[in-house]
């Protein structure tokens, strides 16, 4: 859902601020309230917005709701347990808030699933949120090799390992992302600004755009580390 309506929600965001600058809060907004089942059909008891976005238990902190007054809880992002967003929304000024929840599985995470948790963090990084990533910064500043693979699929870890050793700038947790001010115009599983490459665009539209910047494509097949 999230993916499909990229694009529309763009379109009238633009439609709505024609003459404004682009604001990417205002536009995750509105993309992630929109990812109801029911507008306002479920909402957060009065004060207990922390008690779930720190425990995620909806049963208790969540009732049927048609109370503008409430933050909704957005019902329609259907997660796995092995990694997941719990997302909810003010319909005063769309304020969002989110909180990350993890239970390591015991093979490969499962491809869908992790593409929404992307799509929709990429939405939830402008707004407040409580994330496990972040904890974990607070404990170690420095991240060690295996922190960093473990925001990656399997296939990625051998590239990621000959970055690392070579000390070659790339992003180290969240997706590769182009921007033209504050606007994201392309995004990418893998890359680096400095060495100019990128891996798996996330869509045509993201391809153009890299290669229209002078980055350079790769793929897990043709990945050298001597043509970085």
């Amino acid at each position: 859902m999230v993916k499909k309506q990229n694009n529309y929600v763009r379109f009238t965001t633009f439609i709505k601020q024609p003459i404004l600058e682009f604001k990417l809060k205002d536009w995750s907004s509105t993309l992630l309230f929109s990812c109801q089942s029911k507008i306002l059909g479920s909402g957060v008891k009065q004060d207990k917005e922390n008690d779930l976005l720190l425990s995620g238990n909806v049963t208790d902190n969540v009732t049927e709701s048609n109370n503008p007054d409430l933050y909704a809880y957005i019902d329609n992002l259907k997660f796995n347990d092995e990694i997941m967003l719990l997302v909810i929304g003010h319909p005063d000024k769309l304020n969002v808030k989110a909180s990350v929840f993890q239970k390591e599985p015991d093979g490969d995470y499962d491809k869908s699933n992790w593409e929404l948790f992307w799509q929709v963090y990429n939405l939830i990084q402008f707004h407040d949120y409580f994330s496990l990533e972040r904890e974990e910064k607070t404990e170690s500043k420095k991240e060690g090799l295996n922190d960093v693979l473990s925001y990656f699929e399997s296939k990625y870890h051998p590239i990621i390992s000959a970055l690392f050793d070579k000390k070659i700038q790339f992003n180290t947790e969240y997706d590769f992302e182009l921007l033209n001010d504050d606007t994201i115009v392309a995004q990418a599983t893998l890359g680096s600004e400095q060495n100019k490459f990128f891996l798996n665009p996330f869509n045509e539209e993201s391809r153009e755009e890299f290669v229209k910047a002078g980055y350079k494509e790769f793929n897990v097949e043709n990945f050298n580390i001597d043509n970085i």
